[in-house]
């Protein structure tokens, strides 16, 4: 797991596939997890899914970011 001061968030990464297969992201044949991203709210429920999350297109850190802007509220301090 990680955090940065940057980002109001934390990374986390599943070593040993058990969430991934918990949440079907498991890829079996290749025995790798796909690289799907759950955006996880304040109430513990999945508010945005990406599966899978296309690192590669700019579009999804659109979408992504637009997820987080729902869950957390705009910083009104900030000049």
């Amino acid at each position: 797991m990680a955090r940065d001061a940057e980002y109001p968030f934390l990374f986390a990464s599943d070593t040993g596939s058990a969430i991934g297969k918990a949440y079907g992201a498991y890829n079996a044949q290749y025995k790798l997890d796909n690289r799907n991203l759950f955006v996880v709210g304040p109430d513990g429920r999945i508010a945005y899914r990406a599966t899978p999350f296309r690192e590669i297109d700019p579009t999804s850190y659109t979408e992504l970011a637009a997820a987080i802007s729902k869950l957390v509220p705009a910083d009104t301090t900030a000049h």
